[in-house]
């Protein structure tokens, strides 16, 4: 979702700098083209006069056309990147919104279970991708278990009915067997 926001960030920021370029192009090609419908203009009272070639003439229309054009592509891709940015935002949005919905619905990571129970050996962790349906984590109902790995020295001294400690120090109710220990 991040990853997704930033490029949406990036194109925004990209876009704005083009549209901002656009704004500031289009003043300059207004006057050139006005400068050019002018000099067509003068060119056809002098044409008249027989005072201009038709070389001169025909170079004067071409500056015509090539002002107007770049006017007009500019004024359309200032339309279509005022569009962008306005869809770009609607994306933005779309995002943040996805993602604290996300956040709500997994409460940053924190599973909370209807059960008391044990959590069985497929834990999620950073980086798994699920398909919608797939089972996260099983927890088991009843009583609570702590599963845990022994050496073989501590296993041959160990005895029935020992307790198991959490890391944050809780203990578990149900004692284990020095069998269950590999």
């Amino acid at each position: 979702m991040s990853t997704k926001q930033a490029d949406i960030i990036a194109k925004i920021t990209d876009f704005k700098v083009r549209a901002e370029s656009v704004s500031k192009l289009l003043p300059l090609a207004e006057r050139r083209e006005a400068e050019a419908a002018q000099a067509i203009r003068q060119f056809d009272t002098l044409l008249e006069g027989k005072y201009v070639t038709s070389v001169r003439y025909e170079e004067a229309l071409r500056a015509n056309y090539e002002a107007t054009r770049e006017r007009v592509t500019l004024l359309t891709q200032g339309n279509v990147l005022k569009e962008e940015l306005t869809s770009l935002d609607r994306a933005r949005d779309d995002a943040d919104d996805a993602l604290s919905k996300l956040q709500a619905i997994y409460a940053d990571g924190l599973v909370h279970s209807p059960v008391n129970g044990s959590i069985g050996s497929t834990i999620p962790s950073v980086g798994t991708v699920y398909r919608p349906g797939d089972p996260i984590l099983s927890i088991y109902s009843g009583e609570p278990m702590c599963s845990s790995t022994c050496r073989a020295a501590i296993s041959s001294r160990s005895a029935p009915a020992w307790r198991c400690a959490s890391p944050t120090g809780a203990r578990s109710p149900t004692a284990w067997s020095p069998r269950s220990c590999r």
